[in-house]
Parts: C-alpha cells; structure tokens; sequence
C-alpha cells in the first residue's frame, strides 16, 4: 500500500481537507477490504477514536505526529 493519508499529511503530499477523499476512496476500493478505515487512513485507534467525536483534532493529530517524527529522528 502506498502511503496512508496521515503519512501524505506530513509529508506535505495532502492536505487535512482531503480526508473525505481517501475515506470514499476506502469506500470504493476492492482492495482495502482487509483495513479497518482507520488502518487505511493511518491512525491510530486512539486517533481515530478522537477524530470521530471531533474532527478538528484531525490537525493537532498530524502535528503531534510530526513533533513525534522530529524527537526521535535526532
């Protein structure tokens, strides 16, 4: 599987806005019938989790993710 949105999030390849899409996407695709959305997005359950009650957390999400990257890329 190629990069998960959250991954493209912070790679700067997409942006927080598309989520809908990868999420039809999940929706429409054959293959990823073995991925919870979740898995397919590439949070968490906890993330997810969080974003379901409130979607607004979806850029502290990505930012935190980036802040985790940068700590232990040192």
């Amino acid at each position: 599987m190629s990069n998960s949105f959250i991954e493209k999030c912070i790679n700067g390849d997409a942006s927080l806005d598309e989520i809908d899409d990868y999420i039809d996407e999940w929706h429409d695709s054959d293959s990823t019938d073995d991925l919870e959305l979740h898995e397919f997005l590439g949070m968490s359950w906890e993330e997810y989790s969080l974003w379901a009650v409130k979607p607004s957390l979806l850029e502290e999400i990505v930012n935190e993710r980036k802040r985790v990257l940068i700590k232990f890329s040192y």
